[in-house]
């Protein structure tokens, strides 16, 4: 359905779940060629000049965690845990094809529970079988 109908709600629109935003841009995700036109060295350089939303911390979503301040996502590098979010910052930027948020939701679904602030992946030329 089309967002531009007049019977889709403009909030059933906005949500865009990391859809294309404005210019095209996709929220959740960053690409190689946009990557490239940054001066960041390293993928924490990357994501916190481009989608800085990716290294938030989140607080806690049960009163189970409410001991817990606030968590932030998890870094995977081509499908393989990493580290923390600063874990980035061992990541150059040479080679990396894209820079995907997953949420908490989709984390749990593709590796499991404990991803409660979502997943940061990081995916190579070497895991998409292409050369950098």
């Amino acid at each position: 359905i089309s967002c531009s109908r007049k019977r889709v709600s403009r909030l059933a629109c906005a949500g865009g779940g990391g859809r294309s935003g404005a210019g095209g841009i996709r929220s959740d995700v960053i690409y190689r060629n946009e990557i490239g036109k940054t001066s960041a060295v390293n993928a924490y350089d990357a994501v916190r000049r481009l989608r800085p939303a990716f290294l938030t911390g989140r607080g806690p979503s049960t009163l189970l965690r409410a001991s817990q301040s606030t968590s932030a996502p998890v870094v995977y590098l081509d499908n393989q845990r990493f580290g923390a979010a600063e874990s980035l910052r061992d990541i150059p930027v040479d080679g990396i094809v894209e820079i995907r948020f997953l949420t908490a939701a989709q984390a749990q679904v593709r590796w499991g529970m404990n991803h409660p602030a979502g997943v940061i992946l990081v995916i190579t030329g070497s895991a998409r079988g292409t050369s950098p």
